[in-house]
């Protein structure tokens, strides 16, 4: 019975427009469904955004997304004991691989004129480690994008932009 009307509805000639708007309207909402539902694509949860020179303007961080070997690096929050030995403080900068030459920002690796920086802030340990993964996660993610840091204050910058989330994922730990 509903081949019969479907047939005769066809053979209309009002029919044929009604019919195409009809196919635009659920194949728009097929592909805008399909594009709410899925996304416009998988970003990392921590995305680097470089200009046309190649240098890092933008840090895109979805905190709902950070991953779990990212998590399970993070300190344990606790002793407020500054920390200002600079054989400890040089053993947590190797620890977040940060004496490492990286190949696109080879200027950024970490040196004793830092380390005396670092010495002297009187920072806690779980402090300077979350300080120190920050900076490496930039690192990182400027070299996979191949974004340059002009400067070791953009670093901080840019890492400044990641401590709040890990200090609060750490919290929660």
């Amino acid at each position: 019975m509903f081949w019969l009307w479907f047939k005769q509805f066809l053979s209309r000639f009002i029919s044929i427009p009604i019919w195409f708007l009809l196919v635009l309207v659920f194949a728009g909402l097929g592909i805008g469904g399909t594009v709410w539902w899925f996304g416009p694509g998988q970003r990392p949860w921590l995305e680097v955004l470089k200009d046309k020179d190649g240098v890092l303007v933008e840090i895109r961080v979805e905190p709902r997304k950070i991953p779990q070997s990212v998590l399970d690096q993070l300190p344990t929050l606790g002793d407020n004991t500054p920390v200002r030995d600079k054989a400890q403080i040089q053993a947590l900068a190797e620890r977040y691989e940060l004496y490492q030459s990286w190949e696109t920002n080879p200027h950024l690796r970490f040196d004793d004129g830092v380390i005396d920086y670092w010495s002297k802030q009187g920072r806690p340990a779980w402090d300077l480690e979350l300080q120190f993964l920050s900076r490496r996660l930039v690192l990182e993610s400027a070299e996979r994008a191949q974004a340059r840091i002009p400067y070791p204050g953009d670093l901080s910058r840019w890492a400044e932009r990641i401590y709040p989330l890990l200090l609060k994922k750490a919290q929660e730990k």
